[in-house]
């Protein structure tokens, strides 16, 4: 995830205050550093706001790079989806 992308997430959710943020995460292959850094701060800046994060459709290489730099503990093995639509249906009960 870029930071230009990560900043354009913080304005949304400033601007729509949703209460989840759900990470359609199939069009990436690979966590590098960077963007795992980027990533643990927007949990960070949503979890300040009282936003939850949760992650759909992440292929298993990118599942493995989530849970290896701690992201899948920081947000709760129970927010991790198969598909988006498990995703809203599960957050929005």
């Amino acid at each position: 995830m870029s930071r230009a992308r990560a900043c354009r997430a913080r304005r949304t959710v400033v601007s729509a205050w949703p209460r989840w943020f759900v990470l359609d995460a199939a069009g990436i292959d690979d966590l590098d550093y960077t963007g795992e850094n980027t990533l643990a701060e927007l949990v960070n800046h949503l979890a300040e706001r009282g936003v939850g994060f949760a992650v759909a459709e992440a292929h298993v290489r990118v599942k493995e790079q989530l849970d290896l730099f701690g992201v899948t503990a920081k947000i709760g093995e129970d927010h991790m989806f198969a598909t988006v639509q498990d995703a809203l249906e599960a957050l929005s009960e």
